[in-house]
């Protein structure tokens, strides 16, 4: 990548024009690998400039000059509509503070971009206020949101919390056996334990036999049986 694309005049001349070029050492951010979901190398990800992801490509084209020239000029166009997106969005929860549908809307941009710090805040308040205006849709929606940040965060003992509050305040919700899941996801990895996470599992198992979220319980019962490294 370096000898071929980053060292091209063309897509030097177009990096200064708009685009702040940043190389990051993905053995000393393992927070930003964790965040961006880093996964194969090189990776090239670009971000609007209030720090939402909006485009990204896969490992194996950046050695492309064609291809990295046009994934550049659409993350230009993609990065100034979300900010106008985002700043549209802000002034309606402004102007009106109890739109919880711009709320929403917001939280997912922003979860979408992987601002997952500001997501929660947003998914939260959206959570709150349609409680306390005694909404029935979507609440139940909101706090699945915040939980699966808790997760992505490694928030693991709110992550544990959120679900609990999910499942206590909505007893019916068709989100229960995703937060038992989760539940079990956020004993395991802060446990050395795994029993208590396997006895979760197998409770979306017995208790949601037919929800996607079984499926991935069986896989993690799986992988829980292998012996740590």
């Amino acid at each position: 990548m370096d000898a071929v694309t980053l060292s091209n005049d063309e897509i030097n001349s177009l990096a200064g024009s708009g685009f702040v070029a940043v190389r990051v050492n993905t053995d000393q951010r393992e927070g930003l690998t964790r965040r961006f979901s880093i996964r194969d190398l090189p990776a090239l990800v670009f971000l609007s400039s209030t720090g939402l992801e909006i485009l990204r490509m896969p490992n194996d084209y950046t050695n492309s000059v064609q291809k990295v020239l046009s994934k550049m000029q659409a993350a230009r166009k993609a990065a100034a509509e979300s900010d106008q997106r985002e700043a549209t969005l802000r002034k309606a929860i402004a102007t009106n503070p109890r739109s919880g549908s711009a709320r929403r809307e917001l939280a997912l941009l922003l979860r979408k971009g992987r601002r997952y710090a500001d997501a929660r805040v947003q998914f939260l308040a959206a959570y709150q206020r349609l409680k306390r205006y005694g909404l029935n849709a979507g609440p139940d929606q909101m706090l699945a949101e915040v939980a699966y940040i808790d997760l992505k965060l490694r928030h693991l003992r709110q992550a544990r919390e959120t679900a609990a509050l999910l499942l206590s305040e909505f007893p019916r919700s068709g989100h229960r056996a995703q937060m038992v899941y989760y539940q079990g996801l956020a004993v395991y990895y802060s446990e050395t334990d795994r029993a208590p996470a396997v006895a979760l599992w197998k409770k979306v198992i017995a208790d949601f036999p037919r929800s996607p979220w079984s499926t991935r319980a069986r896989r993690m019962i799986a992988k829980a049986s292998t012996p740590k490294k």
